[in-house]
């Protein structure tokens, strides 16, 4: 007897499940990726403490570009190798992919009590639908249909570049290219930057963060919630704000580049953490501001995906369409 494994890890949080007998994954167990000085160590922990048998497969994701089976993830420093799992680990299987594409890899296993629709009309379930989230970092894939099957693309869609849409964002672009050159959609649609995006606001308010008046540490996206929240800093909510309008603004470019009548779908853990704090109301009327293509835009549906673990969904969906043996990537 063996069992199956998957994995989503991203910069921060390494989630790992056992794949039941149906295909889909067990409730999963998350580690620290901090806690870890390296992936096998992780994996191996979770297999001594929760796998019943020996592991025969394993299918799993990361926060990285996919190279040669290999994963050097983004926002931490592990290294994922698929080759390095197989004999660490003793898996006879192992298949490493993107996180994003694990996520566009789910959605057509995805039901309608797992997402939210943001506007639109009815999605095409012939037509390309594209997918985004920001967590960590912001991560982009895309599910192109055939008949009955489907490939998922792997790309690195969260580091092209980001165009301000008003007059409050060319100051801010202002700012942030006079400190790194560029600005790309993750420099802002992420963790860390709605932490940018609050100490910029400040900037070019002239108004001194409390790092430099009280010597603490720059707030981090979770104060900023929490104070946007309490509907006590202004600055907190315009910045919430901000990151609604650029991350539809971008969502909107991937549906224009794909054609995505299939639909647009929000994951990672940001947007679903802010609840009625992600402005969806900005969302949409930044994802729709297309020019000529705003009639074009607003049949497009958005979903913002309310599942915990959409990665873990396709990664067991991977897993139940691979055949052989030996490490894959893709």
């Amino acid at each position: 007897m063996s069992v199956a494994l998957v994995a989503d890890i991203g910069g921060t949080h390494a989630r790992f499940a056992l794949a039941g007998a149906d295909g889909k994954p067990d409730v999963p167990v998350v580690l620290q990726t901090r806690d870890f000085p390296d992936f096998p160590q992780a994996l191996a922990t979770f297999i001594n403490a929760h796998a019943p048998a020996p592991v025969a497969a394993a299918a799993i994701c990361g926060a990285g570009p996919v190279s040669g089976g290999t994963i050097a993830m983004t926002n931490c420093p592990w290294i994922i190798n698929g080759q390095e799992i197989a004999d660490r680990c003793g898996i006879a299987r192992v298949r490493i992919v993107n996180d994003f594409t694990a996520i566009a890899h789910a959605l057509p296993h995805l039901g309608a009590h797992d997402l939210e629709q943001i506007g639109g009309g009815a999605a095409d379930d012939t037509a390309p639908a594209g997918v985004i989230g920001a967590g960590t970092g912001l991560g982009v894939s895309g599910l192109v249909r055939n008949g009955d099957s489907a490939i998922a693309l792997s790309g690195e869609g969260g580091h092209v570049g980001l165009s301000p849409g008003t007059a409050r964002e060319i100051e801010i672009f202002g700012q942030l290219l006079a400190e790194r050159g560029r600005v790309s959609a993750e420099t802002l649609l992420s963790g860390p930057g709605i932490a940018t995006l609050y100490k910029t606001l400040a900037i070019i308010d002239g108004a001194a963060s409390e790092a430099d008046q009280h010597g603490q540490a720059p707030l981090t996206a979770e104060h900023i919630t929490q104070r946007a929240a309490r509907d006590t800093d202004a600055r907190a909510i315009e910045t919430l704000d901000l990151f609604s309008a650029l991350l539809g603004a971008v969502a909107g470019d991937l549906a224009l580049t794909l054609g995505a009548a299939g639909g647009i779908y929000l994951a990672g853990g940001i947007t679903g953490r802010l609840g009625p704090l992600f402005n969806r109301t900005l969302f949409r009327q930044r994802f729709e501001a297309k020019g000529r293509f705003e009639s074009y835009m607003a049949r497009i549906p958005s979903y913002l995906i309310t599942h915990d673990n959409p990665a873990l969904i396709g990664l067991a969906a991977l897993l139940r369409q691979s055949h052989g043996t030996g490490t894959v990537a893709c």
